[in-house]
């Protein structure tokens, strides 16, 4: 539950966003090996080996799962939201950004957090900047995904601690 945030937008009494995100990092991801692997009966070997793939993505990807309401379309270039990653004070853009299907397992982990209202999408976020740093570096101590329009801005916070 500590990887999942929500937050709700209002210009006055009217709903101007609504957000839902997923960390997928390596406890979200092993959640996932583990409900996946049980699922289509596994052995331990084979978790083991899709657990491994699944962790090699977050040495190059910081990813996430977000939900916003069908008419709150994201990712566009025209969209009225813009999606950035806040580490430190600085902001990052997505690499990719695509709606998807969600597979029955991360839909179990989002649990109520998932509805037909909703669309999702996969961000992808570069792990590494252009000299090849990881940009969440040891000193960080929490990251944001940042969702921002004209006149408003939504923060979804998670603690690195």
């Amino acid at each position: 539950k500590c990887y999942m945030q929500s937050k709700r937008a209002y210009d006055q009494f009217t709903l101007v966003g609504a957000f839902d995100a997923l960390w997928l990092a390596d406890p979200v991801r092993t959640a996932y090996a583990n409900i996946y692997a049980r699922k289509h009966g596994k052995s331990a070997e084979q978790r083991r080996v899709f657990l491994r793939r699944q962790l090699e993505e977050n040495n190059h990807f910081i990813a996430f799962y977000v939900l916003s309401l069908k008419e709150i379309v994201l990712g566009d270039k025209d969209s009225q939201w813009a999606v950035l990653l806040k580490v430190g004070d600085k902001l990052f853009t997505p690499s990719e950004m695509k709606t998807i299907e969600i597979c029955p397992g991360y839909k179990e982990i989002l649990g109520k957090a998932y509805n037909k209202f909703k669309d999702v999408y996969l961000v992808y976020f570069n792990a590494k900047d252009i000299e090849d740093n990881y940009i969440i570096g040891e000193c960080e101590d929490r990251i944001a995904l940042v969702f921002r329009s004209m006149d408003k801005e939504v923060e979804l916070c998670w603690d690195l601690e």
